[in-house]
């Protein structure tokens, strides 16, 4: 057994120690005794102690490369959530876009009518720049969105020439997608019969149009029709309702009246004289002729 040998170091005589030397010792002292007792030491056998063990990094990367996956797989969640959006955003815009593509404005609307108005008329080479301004102005005010009352045009024009009425009533119904009625008028023309007529052939939709030649020939109370669907308390904007129509009413000419009267004129008088005939009064056919008499078309007048 090894005996080691401990020096015992004089002490100083005592000094006075303040409180804080109290509380707080001479870091000098404790030194020299530190070291002193180091020398003493010296000579006992080592031991040798092992090295402190290596932490385990593994789980530590572990962790990293798991918190890097998580936060790539954030970024990339937040990637393609604003792509989502983002092509949400593309597919909103190309839907309103075509669906404002099939909703022409009324302007252009107008214009491809007329065009189509003018390619009938070609056919008719007897028509005047009066008749053109009419026809133009009737297409206006059906395109006239700020007004809901029916449009008539009344074309004046021997029987031989009533093939004018069917080609405006039917490009018109073509130009609309919708189909129509051209209705012969005769003394026999009921008044029910041609109300329903009228009814199934301007139902649904914005707009509609129906034709009907020699108007002249119905008798009394069968006018009264046309008085009530060119009246605009028949549009409402409903599918089962009457639309906005464009009503097309042919007159035969009264070849007698020409040279003496205009065209409103001699429309008014023949109509007048037919109706009155058939039992109307000039009370009830009055407001029947005011109501259709809007715009006329007079062939070879």
């Amino acid at each position: 057994m090894v005996t080691t040998r401990r020096s015992v170091s004089a002490r100083s005589p005592p000094v006075n120690e303040s409180p804080t030397q109290r509380v707080y010792p001479v870091l000098s002292d404790a030194e020299e005794s530190s070291n002193e007792d180091e020398e003493d030491d010296h000579e006992e056998s080592s031991t040798t102690h092992p090295d402190p063990p290596k932490l385990n990094t593994s789980s530590d990367s572990s962790f990293n490369s798991s918190s890097s996956s998580f936060n790539s797989s954030n970024l990339r969640g937040e990637d393609f959530n604003f792509l989502y959006g983002f092509l949400g955003l593309v597919i909103v815009c190309l839907v309103y876009w075509l669906l404002a593509g099939r909703s022409p404005h009324p302007d252009q609307t107008r214009s491809a009518y007329g065009k189509l108005v003018g390619t009938v008329l070609k056919a008719y080479p007897t028509i005047t720049d009066h008749d053109r301004a009419q026809l133009g102005s009737a297409a206006s005010r059906w395109f006239d969105n700020t007004t809901a009352d029916p449009v008539v045009v009344i074309i004046y024009a021997a029987e031989t020439s009533a093939a004018l009425l069917d080609d405006l009533t039917t490009s018109t119904a073509s130009f609309l997608g919708k189909k129509t009625t051209v209705v012969t008028s005769t003394p026999t023309t009921a008044r029910s019969d041609l109300h329903s007529t009228f009814d199934n052939t301007l139902r649904g939709g914005s707009k509609s149009t129906i034709g009907m030649r020699q108007i002249e020939k119905l008798s009394w109370d069968t006018p009264l029709v046309l008085h009530a669907f060119a009246d605009a308390d028949h549009v409402r904007p409903d599918a089962d309702a009457p639309s906005r129509p464009l009503i097309w009413l042919q007159v035969t000419r009264d070849d007698s009246l020409k040279g003496s009267l205009s065209c409103d004129a001699a429309i008014e008088r023949t109509l007048t004289s037919s109706w009155l005939a058939s039992g109307g009064t000039v009370d009830n056919v009055a407001p029947v002729i005011s109501r259709v008499l809007q715009f006329t078309v007079c062939l070879d007048w």
